[in-house]
């Protein structure tokens, strides 16, 4: 086992309540409603020519044979004994009901609920008040999290703060989940319960630059680059005294940088045991990054000029789905920005540094030797309404690089499938766990 693989053990992370931060949607006008499948969920609203799933119940007719009684008459039906499915055939159906067929015709809304409403008819969403983001709120920026401090591969003899956010027993699987761009550990926190409940141990950390991890200037001591981050993820299982992970990555940055760490770095060492994908740009698409993202990849103080709007972050957040953030957990991820200009300019640097091609050195073909040939455990959790990334490119990912991988929808999640349904992420990240590393 390589060095970077060693270490202390980490004191338990005790379990708390999955947050209560919900999204709300926006629908104008509805035809007809479907309820989503996981309890808590938001539910789906569709149009009335995707009503048609339900209302049909399997039901074939069995011979039943007639017998002469005492007087003749006919004896009365047998009833005939129920139908078991095998223990295979139900199991697989168990897992198949995990995931959704989109309905034709969909509309994408969500209707608000008991947990969904508020952030919408309840706030002025014109008054943000942002004297509130000058502290953190201790039940929801720190949520679950701590502070680990590792070597700065960029800057010799300097360390870097790694905020990462930690539930289940020490000794347990590990489950080691990247966020996307531009969002933080904060993303996963209705995911890590349901983790940890079934026996494993989700670590997520806050990539250097983002949440309330340390942010260098770029150019002055961090390079943002796969390389430097794959040795600041080292040095943080090292420190967790984490010997193999299940990895999840979510978007750029979590899958740019997440799946090279993985299959460069972890499999190497044996201690891969699955990946765990939910919407990121899968090879062998190259999708475009949205809009303001591009902003942000502009050079010098142009660039500068959008990456310290701490509002477009929030605006990338809500744009890659149907959903609106509350207001709590819209400040959980604009307070960075807001805090300090080095977000900004640590998300520019970041931001420029990101691959973009997963083709381009390899990485796909690493994924596709690893699964197709290595045996390797894949799964895809893909959000249907993301705004960014089609549904085409989950597709592709199945059909021509990895046939072998579990390719599942989300029906109603967006880009952030995590932030718009996290228990239901967490149900599917669950059987994958009990399939692939059991406890």
């Amino acid at each position: 086992m390589p060095s970077h693989m060693g270490a202390f053990v980490a004191p338990s992370a005790a379990l708390h309540g999955a947050s209560a931060g919900r999204r709300v949607a926006v629908a104008s006008r509805v035809r007809a409603r479907q309820a989503a499948p996981a309890a808590g969920a938001r539910r789906a609203i569709t149009a009335a020519a995707s009503d048609d799933n339900g209302g049909s119940g399997g039901g074939g007719g069995d011979g039943t044979g007639s017998g002469g009684g005492v007087d003749g008459a006919a004896a009365p039906p047998v009833a005939a004994a129920p139908v078991v499915a095998p223990p295979a055939a139900a199991e697989a159906a168990a897992e198949a009901a995990l995931y959704d067929t989109p309905s034709v015709g969909e509309m994408g809304y969500v209707e608000k609920t008991d947990a969904t409403a508020g952030a919408l008819d309840d706030i002025d969403r014109s008054n943000y008040t942002f004297g509130s983001l000058n502290a953190l709120d201790p039940e929801r920026d720190l949520l679950y999290g701590k502070r680990v401090a590792v070597a700065n591969p960029d800057e010799e003899g300097k360390t870097l703060e790694v905020y990462y956010r930690e539930l289940g027993e020490p000794t347990a699987p590990v489950v080691l989940m990247l966020h996307g761009l531009p969002s933080s550990s904060f993303q996963f926190r209705e995911v890590m319960p349901l983790v940890a409940a079934a026996g494993y141990r989700a670590i997520a950390p806050d990539w250097v630059g983002f949440g309330l991890s340390d942010k260098p200037q770029p150019g002055y001591g961090f390079k943002y680059t796969t390389a430097s981050y794959t040795a600041v993820l080292s040095s943080v299982l090292k420190a967790l005294n984490v010997a193999s992970a299940t990895v999840l990555v979510q978007g750029w940055l979590g899958a740019s940088h997440g799946l090279p760490f993985a299959l460069r770095t972890l499999l190497p060492a044996g201690a891969l045991r699955g990946l765990f994908i939910l919407n990121s740009p899968l090879p062998p698409s190259v999708p475009s990054l949205p809009l303001s993202a591009r902003l942000w990849r502009l050079p010098g103080m142009l660039g500068d000029i959008f990456t310290q709007d701490a509002m477009s972050v929030e605006r990338v957040l809500e744009k890659g789905g149907p959903y609106f953030l509350s207001l709590p957990d819209a400040n959980t991820y604009r307070r960075p920005m807001m805090l300090s200009g080095d977000a900004g300019f640590a998300l520019g640097g970041a931001v420029r540094a990101c691959p973009l091609d997963l083709n381009a050195d390899g990485v796909a073909d690493d994924l596709r030797a690893w699964t197709e040939e290595g045996g390797g455990n894949v799964e895809v959790a893909w959000g249907v309404k993301d705004k960014y990334l089609g549904r085409d490119v989950a597709e592709r990912f199945g059909a021509e690089l990895c046939p072998s991988a579990k390719v599942g929808f989300v029906e109603g999640a967006g880009h952030y499938t995590a932030e718009d349904f996290g228990e239901r992420v967490g149900e599917r990240l669950v059987q994958f766990l009990r399939r692939t590393d059991p406890v």
